[in-house]
């Protein structure tokens, strides 16, 4: 009976010691852990846990990684004439959309009529309205003889001197319906430099603004958002702008020359070049703010180097001899600051190779 009490007490004893809690001695008094490594990734709105283990004892530390919040960027695709747009925001790591703004299309809008096929004043011809926007041909049609129209008529090139040519560009009107406003780009290649730009009859030189002589189109940003409107295309060329309307309010009626444009050039430029218009259609009103229906006309210039033909004794390059040549010889022989252009070569009445006292005796015999 002793025996067995011992045994139950041996039992309980055991018993008892495995019930108490072995705990672990950790080895490290400082840890030395590795890199952190994400377990669960934090999105927007939710927290993601991250973790790193000790090398040497491989005690594992946890931690949280706080949520991003959203990430939101505005997304807009702009309408076109026949397609909406819309603007979105949303965010660009969970894709939560939080607001969407349709944009309607925005319809076509017509710009001026022009012809590509006429020039002048009384050719018929063809006539193209395109939209401005997306540049699809809205209105095409013929053109009669008795449209109104604005045209350019280009004289034939002048020799200046050995290194310059010129060609004068006439803006012209015809059919005159009746306007009070009138305002356009006349563009033209960057080859060309407008070296003299006059008032033509129909407006007065009051009544009329040349603004942005010469200027470069792509490196102006009126000008070259609206040839961007117009799909024409802005690098490459220069352009002035007129624009004129009448002093007393009541219209124009009579047809006559807009402009006039003298242009220096290489004389050893070659090729095929374009002489045209850019017009905002809701400039071209008549007194009664009505949009008049006028028919703008472009034209190609064909230019290549001229022949050696100098007329001896037309000094200012006008095409004749006469007293005023007299008097621009002077001009050229006192250094004049205003006989900038003139030829020299012209000048050399006598033809010994410069320009001297002697020349001038020489043309009064032409003028005798």
């Amino acid at each position: 009976m002793k025996t067995i009490r011992i045994i139950s007490f041996i039992i309980a004893l055991v018993i008892s010691v495995s019930a108490i809690p072995v705990f672990a001695v950790d080895p490290c008094d400082v840890h030395t852990f590795g890199d952190w490594v994400i377990d669960d990734d934090a999105g927007c709105l939710t927290d993601g846990t991250k973790s790193r283990t000790c090398t040497v004892c491989g005690y594992v530390e946890h931690d949280v990684i706080p949520a991003t919040g959203h990430n939101n960027i505005i997304e807009r695709v702009a309408p076109t004439c026949t397609e909406a747009g819309y603007v979105k925001n949303y965010c660009a790591n969970c894709g939560t959309v939080h607001s969407t703004e349709t944009l309607a299309a925005t319809g076509h809008r017509e710009g001026a009529k022009t012809t590509y096929d006429i020039h002048g004043g009384t050719d018929a011809g063809t006539w193209v309205v395109k939209c401005v926007n997306c540049g699809e041909t809205m209105r095409e049609g013929t053109v009669a003889s008795t449209d109104a129209r604005v045209y350019i008529e280009l004289s034939e090139p002048v020799q200046i001197d050995e290194d310059y040519n010129s060609v004068t560009a006439t803006v012209k009107l015809a059919n005159n319906p009746g306007l009070w406003s009138l305002s356009f780009y006349l563009y033209y290649d960057e080859a060309f430099y407008a070296s003299d730009v006059t008032c033509g009859d129909v407006f007065t030189v009051d009544e009329a603004i040349f603004e942005a002589k010469n200027i470069v189109v792509a490196n102006d940003a009126k000008a070259k958002a609206l040839f961007g409107e117009y799909y024409e295309a802005a690098d490459g060329r220069r352009a002035i702008c007129f624009y004129a309307d009448s002093s007393n309010f009541a219209d124009k009626t009579a047809d006559g020359s807009v402009l006039t444009v003298t242009f220096r050039y290489a004389s050893d430029l070659e090729g095929s070049f374009d002489f045209g218009f850019v017009s905002d259609v809701e400039s071209d009103i008549n007194s009664n703010s009505e949009n008049v229906d006028v028919i703008f006309a472009p034209v190609k210039a064909e230019i290549k180097p001229l022949e050696d033909t100098l007329l001896i004794g037309d000094v200012n390059v006008d095409g004749k001899i006469n007293l005023n040549d007299l008097a621009d010889i002077k001009k050229l022989l006192a250094g004049a600051e205003d006989a900038a252009g003139f030829s020299e070569k012209n000048a050399d009445i006598n033809q010994d190779g410069k320009l001297n006292i002697n020349d001038l005796p020489a043309i009064k015999i032409l003028l005798a």
